[in-house]
């Protein structure tokens, strides 16, 4: 007689690394935590074992060892960093979906990295005098794209980032969250820590944006000419506070980043310099409203550029194995503004429920008092299905 004994497979990603991400053989041996069974050796920089799903050990030669845990039918990706010279182990971390983990081969001298994750989500989401959009409070569903693509030349480095957040309640019509981050950056890092870095980026609104009250409300519109016009709406009813593409801020900077940690719990990075920024607004309106009045006010938003100095603080902190936390903070002296520095602070904090699915709670605080001298925050708590297409 035959029996059918039911067998459930896994698969294990380990990818070794030295310094500016470049692909680094490393010999190690893979061994099962509960047997001591030894799974076999590898020297390839990275390697994909099909195995049973349990507890493994990852033995380097010099001694050290890294444990893994390996889900049932699923992928579990580690990245080793090892010193370029000795081989030694500096750190061990798990990658997720969503977190830079694909690596593949340009030629001898460099190597490209990316990832490219499409998430479906739903949140509940708030603003508060944020340009181009309403003050609200609502539930939503929406689309993110992120994207990241970077080649390493040894200590020489280009980056190139791309965030795309749609949110809001029968979209494209009416939004609770869109926005469009890119920016492309060259960094050298001396020594492996300290360089010169140069970057160009984008900020802005994809689509049109409308504002629908929730009662009759009266809104008045002042004009750059100077013109006002007077508009009843109703509930329910909409109108247009943005054009497609606005407001739209583009910024080229140059100066010195710093790699202050880079370790497998905390990574801090260090920027400072000049930048040139001209925003774009396009028929862009600001809610500027008196309480003293009854009518809702908005005001037309002019161009304008800007020159000044630069500073931004950026890190990740991984206070466990499944949650992540997120921050960075950047300040923009003007010039000729020098009293009146802009400044945008973001925070998110991820946990992952599962391999694709998570819940991420994020706040923005942003002030550009050449705009609205007030501050603009938004913040949403939502559950996230990404797929990693890269």
């Amino acid at each position: 007689s035959t029996a059918l004994v039911p067998v459930s497979w896994s698969g294990l990603r380990i990818t070794s690394t030295g310094r500016g991400s470049a692909y680094r053989e490393t010999s190690y041996s893979l061994v099962n935590a509960e047997t001591g069974a030894r799974i076999g050796t590898s020297r390839n920089a990275d390697q994909t074992w099909l195995i049973p799903p349990g507890h493994y050990h990852i033995q380097l030669s010099q001694g050290r060892k890294v444990s893994v845990h390996v889900p049932a039918n699923g992928l579990a990706r580690y990245q080793l960093a090892v010193e370029p010279k000795t081989g030694e182990l500096k750190s061990a971390v798990l990658v997720r979906p969503g977190e830079l983990e694909a690596y593949k081969a340009v030629n001898k001298r460099g190597v490209l990295r990316g990832s490219l994750v499409v998430a479906a989500t739903g949140s509940y989401a708030q603003n508060r005098d944020v340009v181009a959009s309403d003050n609200a409070s609502t539930a939503t569903a929406g689309i993110v794209v992120d994207g990241d693509a970077v080649i390493a030349f040894g200590d020489h480095q280009f980056t190139g980032r791309l965030h795309s957040e749609q949110r809001g309640d029968r979209m494209p019509l009416l939004k609770t969250r869109d926005r469009v981050d890119a920016n492309v950056m060259y960094d050298y890092a001396v020594g492996g820590a300290v360089g010169p870095f140069l970057r160009t980026s984008a900020r802005g609104r994809a689509a049109r944006t409308w504002v629908s009250p929730r009662e009759s409300i009266q809104v008045e519109k002042t004009f750059l000419d100077g013109r006002t016009t007077l508009e009843s709406v109703s509930a329910g009813e909409t109108f247009r506070v943005s054009r497609g593409l606005a407001p739209l801020r583009l910024e080229e900077a140059a100066g010195v980043t710093i790699r202050a940690r880079d370790t497998e719990t905390l990574t801090l990075k260090l920027l400072g310099g000049m930048a040139l920024r001209q925003y774009f607004f396009r028929s862009t309106f600001v809610r500027d409203d008196q309480e003293s009045t009854a009518q809702i006010e908005y005001r037309e938003l002019d161009n304008f550029d800007q020159v000044g100095a630069i500073a931004e603080a950026e890190g990740t902190l991984r206070l466990s194995d499944r949650a992540l936390l997120r921050s960075r903070f950047e300040i923009f002296l003007d010039k000729d503004d020098r009293h009146k520095p802009a400044y945008d602070w973001q925070t998110s904090i991820d946990l992952a429920i599962t391999d694709l699915a998570s819940l991420r709670y994020s706040v923005e605080v942003e002030r550009v008092p050449q705009i609205i001298d007030r501050l603009q925050i938004s913040q949403s708590l939502a559950f996230r299905i990404g797929f990693s297409i890269l």
